[in-house]
């Protein structure tokens, strides 16, 4: 099997933690308009565990309260993990811990949204050096600490839109030579749109 596609499944509330056991080839997982997976009973941490071939992985429009183990997936390119949209935030969130154990894996990474959900931080991508784009908007961030984005040198569009951001650090984009366009609409203080960095 090279592909998994679920959607709209409004009754899936969680997955059992070996689903994916013995796919070792897939290559596409994509979940949308499951709203009700996770909310209640968290993902097993071990869901997406021996899935080295995986490359693209979508768990879309959920409510998610926390993200399984991340760890497995060095072929994955793109990430797309958004909450239910429509001005409605999901419950997933990091504390620094998290955010390392999370996405400290994903190396072949070159696109990740983790848009409209409760993040009050930004992830760890001090491994995601072939990170293109990361979208994190509609969360309740509201810092940039130096070194959030240390590592993420082929970054080109960091999307931080609706948050809460009223502190950026002034090193904060100083690795980030390959940035093009950086999007901070409706923040707080921030409220021009989008900024070009030449």
């Amino acid at each position: 099997m090279l592909f998994m596609y679920a959607r709209y499944l409004r009754r899936l509330e969680t997955v059992p933690e070996k689903f994916f056991a013995g796919l070792p080839q897939l290559m596409l997982i994509f979940f949308t308009g499951s709203e009700n997976l996770g909310r209640q009973t968290p993902l097993p941490d071990g869901m997406f565990r021996g899935l080295s071939s995986l490359k693209y992985l979508s768990l879309a429009y959920g409510t998610f309260q926390n993200l399984p183990n991340l760890t497995d997936l060095a072929a994955l390119q793109v990430a797309y993990f958004s909450g239910p949209g429509g001005g409605q935030r999901g419950l997933f969130h990091l504390d620094e811990a998290e955010s390392e154990a999370k996405f400290d894996g994903l190396v072949s990474t070159t696109h990740i949204t983790l848009q409209s959900h409760s993040l009050t931080r930004m992830p760890s991508v001090k491994n995601m050096g072939k990170l293109n784009e990361m979208s994190l908007q509609g969360n309740l961030i509201t810092m940039i600490r130096p070194g959030d984005l240390k590592g993420a040198k082929s970054l080109i569009a960091l999307k931080l839109g609706h948050n809460h951001i009223v502190s950026v650090a002034a090193e904060a984009f100083d690795d980030l030579l390959a940035m093009r366009v950086l999007p901070q609409d409706f923040n707080p203080k921030n409220a021009d749109g989008a900024r070009c960095v030449s």
